[in-house]
């Protein structure tokens, strides 16, 4: 039960939409199964914004490396909100479905899911989190067509 109202406690502050917790679910139990870190904002927002402050500075960064989900793998040691109903529901029944990534668009409110990393950059482009992948074609060497150098005039050896 205690996981379970972790992981609810960890949609309901990236689900602001109770419409979005059940894929949000998703996207963290295939995760975990994956043994993959999860890697969500909340967590480290839960940790700069309400936890900071009052957690010994002596002990702080071996606190803050055990509940950030971008350093560890699995679910922080306690549940970062008081989840409500929707999100205990959706940490109960995810959705059925193979993403593993997830991000919103701030403006417009619209989420995206992913199943690849690929797909997750060109969502996070989509939802104006990063720039338009540039992909530029690198400059090639030119070549010398002369079989010697034109300064010691001899053979080139490769």
């Amino acid at each position: 039960m205690d996981q379970i109202v972790i992981i609810a406690s960890l949609i309901e502050k990236e689900g602001a939409k109770p419409a979005e917790m059940n894929n949000i679910s998703a996207v963290i139990h295939n995760r975990m199964q994956k043994n993959w870190k999860l890697e969500l904002d909340s967590t480290i927002t839960y940790l700069e914004g309400a936890v900071k402050g009052f957690t010994d500075p002596n002990k702080w960064d071996a606190f803050r490396n055990n509940n950030n989900t971008y350093k560890c793998t699995g679910l922080p040691a306690t549940p970062i909100c008081n989840p409500g109903m929707n999100a205990i529901q959706a940490a109960l029944s995810p959705t059925e479905a193979s993403y593993l990534f997830f991000c919103s668009d701030k403006k417009t409110g619209v989420y995206y899911y992913a199943d690849t990393y690929e797909e997750h950059q060109q969502n996070e482009i989509k939802a104006g989190l990063r720039p338009p992948l540039r992909y530029t074609k690198r400059k090639q060497t030119p070549r010398c067509l002369l079989p010697f150098c034109l300064i010691s005039r001899r053979p080139f050896s490769g």
